[in-house]
């Protein structure tokens, strides 16, 4: 569909936005797909997606150590349902979702395997071509928003879906995002990005006004020196 259809940057982004609601919708019945992979989401001719291949779901109540690998494409799948040290949860699924926000980006699929367990996943930026029109929008945000959902240790990545979610939208409204933190400088850019325009009317309008008060009082001072108001009349 993504080759056919040649969607922007925004267009994809509002796409994941709705697989990932469709995944928390899942979650909240406590449902883990455990398999989420671009050949298990249909894209219909309105270009709205489909979240498929639930058979291999489980709960996430009643997942047991021995099943891991029997319902994950590894490729795709979470650090821990490859080398099996931990029980999956709904980060799992975070995991996968990262890797295809990362494959919108780029079109560029995951190369990762049975053995990528412990081999972390690279940046969108570095993995896009040169042929890719938004290569530069990728770093900072995107990225970070990637490199979260994909950490290799869940406790390191987003606590569920809603929360990749809100930092992503966070990035389309040009507002922070937990991804890159909390510093000053990081926070005060988005707000120059949000505001800027503002911003810059206000300091437009400033100066006209002290323009015109510049104006002004070098008028008064040729009307004072022309009729001599002001000037001591003694000699």
């Amino acid at each position: 569909w993504l080759a056919a259809a040649q969607p922007g940057l925004q267009q994809r982004l509002q796409l994941f936005l709705v697989i990932c609601r469709a995944v928390q919708e899942a979650h909240a019945r406590m449902v883990l797909h455990g398999d989420l992979k671009p050949a298990n989401i249909l894209i219909t001719t309105d270009g709205q997606p489909l979240l498929v291949d639930f058979g291999v779901a489980r709960l996430l109540e009643g997942t047991i150590a021995g099943e891991r690998l029997a319902y994950c494409t590894p490729a795709y799948a979470a650090p821990e349902l490859l080398h099996g040290q931990e029980l999956p949860d709904t980060r799992s699924d975070v995991f996968s979702l990262g890797l295809l926000l990362s494959q919108l980006l780029t079109d560029v699929g995951s190369e990762r395997g049975l053995t990528s367990w412990n081999t972390g996943v690279p940046a969108p930026s570095r993995v896009a071509g040169a042929q890719c029109p938004w290569k530069g929008k990728l770093r900072g945000d995107l990225d970070a928003i990637v490199a979260k959902a994909c950490a290799l240790a869940p406790a390191q990545r987003y606590p569920s879906v809603a929360a990749l979610a809100r930092d992503l939208q966070a990035s389309q409204q040009r507002r922070p995002i937990s991804a890159r933190g909390n510093g000053m400088g990081y926070r005060s850019g988005r707000w120059l990005q949000r505001n800027g325009k503002w911003l810059l009317l206000l300091l437009v309008q400033k100066a006209n006004l002290v323009n015109k008060k510049n104006k002004l009082r070098q008028t008064n001072e040729y009307v004072f020196d022309m009729f001599g108001f002001g000037r001591s009349s003694c000699s």
